[in-house]
């Protein structure tokens, strides 16, 4: 007994040393990392006297702009919570329009979603001071990263919020969207229990793409419409029918003097090259808008949008839709549950919409908007075309695909099935140290029915559905991007190049629509536009590096 003891105690004292040996080191080898950290921390009193550092998020409001304008009830709430106020594991419901927004996530350098949450909940006493630009402290997570541009009407954002005890949640809700810009609101504040994270315990996520149904009119029909709006092709104004019967026919003819020795190029070059034509003004976008809201989609037409988009459902490799991904990627792969497109509606001022809806586990970036660009693409073909067509998507190939819009498509709801089965119904939880009269039990996750789901149905069509009516009416994105399809098509025979070849694709497509532009989308429209994202309303354009996500999206 003896020895064993004396083993131990010199176990214990051995791997004190290293632990000690391994510190020292590290001190003295002068650490970059720690250095650089030390440099970039910010200076803190805390209100016991101990000086406290943080490091900030460049992406956040300064600790000074978040605090302008405060009044005194509300700085004295930031300091108890510094004194240690209880903290409790919730939900924000958060809706939001994504107009002037580059995405959800905190970005340095560009106005987000999440850095708007976080002044508001500062500001209403729910993040400390001394937490304030540090998200990971109080355990920040959203359930979906939405691009720029993109809205949502229903956003889960999970953290330990700071709630005095004489504080209902309906407070709480009240104070937070009193500090909030116009365009964001959150509907709800539920408990939840401390091991809840909204990315990873949501297990789908639903989104919907409002589209004017002229996005479907068939090829010779549109191409009759941009050209009678005089869209830079050169071709005189003819009426509907004429362009209908020979339009295709004429705009070859027009092209096909203008590149005679490119034949040693990849079709998507030399069709890039045979297109070199400026912008049309938008005051031809604006005679075209009348013809295109007078546009109705046909039974067959839709039937054919509606089986293309069938084609999505399963799992399947990606890596055609987003960037940076190749086919051997694991995280190329993704699960579709299901893809509708509901029945044709007409507004009041006489446009005709359709709504999509795709519901799966993750999507990757722009991997939405390139879904339904392709359906779009495929809509005219015959079934075994459109069926060929998007397997070779699916292939180990690369195939450049068009990028639809972002203002059409929104969040609409996240889904947490197995949070839900396992904290809710029958299953008595720990006693509720407020109520010691019963078991607790958490409040379902689940938004299609109640109070919340009307709010937030107002909110999605009020706000939501109006910024894209308006925005289509004054800026014609949507116009604008079928002016660039039709101009550009989509090739989907595979592209066999290695990665100098696609550099040189990509030069030529540079070259031939402008220096912004890139090989997987098409010629960005206006001074602030950007890469991969055509159009974008003027209003959202803020320097981004079309960056929302340079990560996967969950």
């Amino acid at each position: 007994p003896g020895a064993s003891r004396w083993v131990k105690k010199w176990k214990t004292r051995s791997w004190g040393n290293k632990k000690k040996r391994a510190r020292d080191q590290s001190d003295s080898s002068g650490n970059e990392t720690a250095k650089v950290l030390k440099k970039d921390a910010v200076e803190i009193a805390g209100e016991n006297g101990r000086r406290l550092y943080t490091e900030r998020h460049s992406g956040s409001y300064s600790l000074e702009e978040a605090e302008r304008g405060m009044d005194t009830e509300d700085k004295e709430a930031g300091k108890e919570l510094t004194e240690k106020i209880p903290k409790r594991k919730v939900v924000l419901l958060v809706g939001y329009c994504g107009a002037g927004y580059n995405g959800m996530q905190i970005n340095p350098g560009v106005r987000s979603i999440e850095m708007e949450l976080e002044r508001a909940i500062f500001r209403a006493g729910g993040i400390a001071r001394t937490n304030f630009g540090n998200l990971q402290k109080v355990g920040w997570s959203r359930a979906a990263r939405t691009d720029k541009g993109v809205s949502s009407v229903a956003q889960v954002v999970s953290l330990k919020l700071g709630v005095p005890a004489d504080s209902s949640m309906e407070t709480t809700v009240e104070r937070i969207n009193s500090h909030l810009p116009k365009g964001i609101k959150v509907f709800e504040c539920i408990k939840v229990a401390r091991s809840f994270d909204a990315k990873n315990s949501c297990s789908k996520r639903r989104y919907r793409y409002l589209m004017p149904s002229f996005l479907l009119m068939p090829p010779e029909l549109r191409r009759g419409l941009l050209d009678r709006a005089k869209m830079g092709r050169g071709i005189p104004d003819k009426s509907v029918e004429t362009l209908q019967s020979n339009g295709a026919e004429e705009c070859e003819q027009a092209v096909a003097s203008e590149d005679k020795t490119a034949d040693h190029l990849d079709q998507p070059v030399r069709r890039a090259k045979k297109e070199q034509w400026s912008e049309p003004p938008m005051d031809s976008f604006e005679a075209a808008a009348p013809e295109a809201a007078a546009y109705r989609v046909t039974p067959n037409l839709l039937d054919g949008f509606r089986l293309a988009l069938s084609l999505f459902e399963g799992t399947h490799h990606f890596h055609n839709y987003t960037s940076s991904k190749k086919f051997s990627d694991p995280q190329s792969q993704r699960n579709i549950h299901s893809v509708s497109c509901g029945d044709p509606f007409v507004r009041e001022d006489g446009r005709e919409w359709v709504v999509v809806t795709i519901m799966g586990q993750s999507f990757l970036l722009h991997q939405i908007r390139k879904m339904v660009a392709t359906a779009i693409d495929l809509a005219h073909k015959q079934r075994s075309e459109a069926t060929a067509a998007m397997e070779t998507t699916f292939g180990d190939n690369k195939v450049l695909l068009p990028l639809a819009p972002s203002l059409g498509l929104f969040l609409h709801r996240p889904f947490f099935e197995p949070y839900n089965a396992h904290f809710t119904g029958d299953r008595p939880l720990r006693r509720n140290l407020d109520d010691q009269q019963g078991d607790i039990v958490r409040p379902a996750l689940e938004w299609e029915q109640g109070p919340a789901a009307d709010t937030m149905a107002v909110f999605e069509k009020a706000v939501i559905w109006e910024h894209i009516f308006q925005q289509e009416n004054q800026t014609h994105d949507f116009l604008r991007w079928l002016h660039n399809l039709d101009r550009t098509g989509v090739e989907y025979t595979p592209m066999k190049t290695d990665i100098t070849q696609t550099t040189s694709l990509a030069k030529s497509r540079s070259t031939a629509n402008g220096d912004n532009a890139l090989p997987c989308s098409f010629m960005p429209l206006g001074d602030n536009a950007v890469p991969g994202a055509l159009p974008v309303p003027s209003s959202a354009l803020i320097s981004e590096d079309d960056g929302q996500e340079t990560k996967t999206s969950f």
